[in-house]
């Protein structure tokens, strides 16, 4: 798979685990809930703060005007507000920009980085 390809819509659905084993994939750098993931480097580094809410959906953007209309992570909860996925969205033109490009593969490295479990790490690096 290109890189383009995973920068476009990179996503990990932590509730895929399992029921019996989502305390493992809230394990993620994200924490357990949306309050636990608001006070990750990720969310600080990046400047997120929430844009919307659907159901089950809460919706992130960087606060930089520059960045708004270009990423989105949207973070999926239970129905006990429990984090249980997490994705990021990518507008094509921030991926392909020669300018902005950059901060593109940043944001999309960092989210791969902090996502997933400390067991789907280990699981993947097998």
């Amino acid at each position: 798979m290109s890189i383009r390809r995973m920068l476009r819509v990179a996503s990990i659905m932590l509730g895929s685990l399992g029921a019996k084993d989502l305390a493992l994939a809230a394990t993620g750098e994200l924490g357990e809930n949306v309050e636990q993931a608001r006070k990750t480097e990720f969310f600080r580094w990046f400047h997120l703060e929430e844009s919307g809410r659907t159901g089950s959906v809460v919706y992130f953007k960087p606060s930089a005007e520059r960045f708004r209309s270009l990423v989105t992570v949207n973070l999926s909860l239970d129905s006990r507000e429990r984090l249980i996925g997490a994705e990021l969205v990518l507008s094509r033109l921030f991926i392909d920009s020669g300018r902005d490009g950059l901060f593109a593969r940043d944001i999309a490295k960092s989210f791969l980085r902090v996502v997933p479990s400390a067991a789907e790490r280990q699981q993947s690096a097998v």
